[in-house]
């Protein structure tokens, strides 16, 4: 036995890596975490301030190609290292023995920062689409400020609960989650190219027209 498992076996855990996700999970899983649906929604808006059509539509594909390398990479390495630390796991056998420690703890602590602000940011845009929906639901009301936090602090109280539930109850939101990750997109698209009103945009607009509203 390795000195890991010995250490986990005095610590009353057998080593052992639960494989609970399925296929469709796990693709749904990752479809959660990029979510088209909310990305565009909540940041439409900036993207048209800052660069316009041109930067959107050709910052997205350059994006894009190089998100898939990283993403690459990152299957090349855990498929070498299939264990449940992951990036720590990664860090410490891919870097120099002398270094091992230093960027394992850098690696960790960057991962839990960016967890966090990657779910506090994705919740404060969720916010506003809630108190805007509201706002057109409603008529005669504006979302102030501390509306938009106290449903942000309720959307991460309730992700908050969902995580302490279990397995069993997070698969079915992630079943849910699939779905939705899905269909909402072509939805969308659907409704957008039929529903549409007014003049629609020429090609060169779409592809070759830059805005820069920001000021700089």
């Amino acid at each position: 036995m390795s000195d890991d498992a010995n250490r986990l076996e005095n610590l009353g855990y057998k080593q052992e890596l639960t494989r609970s996700l399925t296929r469709l999970t796990n693709y749904g899983m990752t479809l959660s975490v990029v979510s088209i649906t909310s990305g565009v929604t909540s940041l439409f808006a900036y993207g048209m301030m800052t660069g316009g059509p041109m930067v959107m539509v050709w910052g997205w594909i350059l994006v894009s190609l190089f998100t898939i390398c990283v993403g690459l990479s990152m299957a090349e390495i855990c498929s070498a290292y299939p264990t449940a630390g992951g990036l720590y796991f990664w860090t410490a056998n891919l870097a120099p023995q002398q270094y091992r420690s230093m960027v394992s703890w850098f690696t960790g602590w960057f991962n839990l920062m960016g967890q966090l602000a990657g779910v506090t940011s994705v919740d404060f845009g969720l916010a506003m689409l809630v108190g805007s929906v509201i706002s057109i639901g409603v008529g005669d009301w504006t979302p102030q400020p501390w509306h938009i936090v106290l449903i942000h602090l309720g959307l991460i109280v309730s992700h908050g609960i969902c995580n302490s539930l279990g397995r069993r109850v997070l698969l079915w939101i992630t079943y849910i989650s699939t779905w939705w990750q899905s269909l909402a997109p072509v939805i969308v698209a659907i409704t957008v190219l039929f529903g549409g009103k007014g003049e629609n945009h020429t090609a060169k607009f779409v592809f070759s027209t830059f805005v820069n509203r920001t000021g700089w």
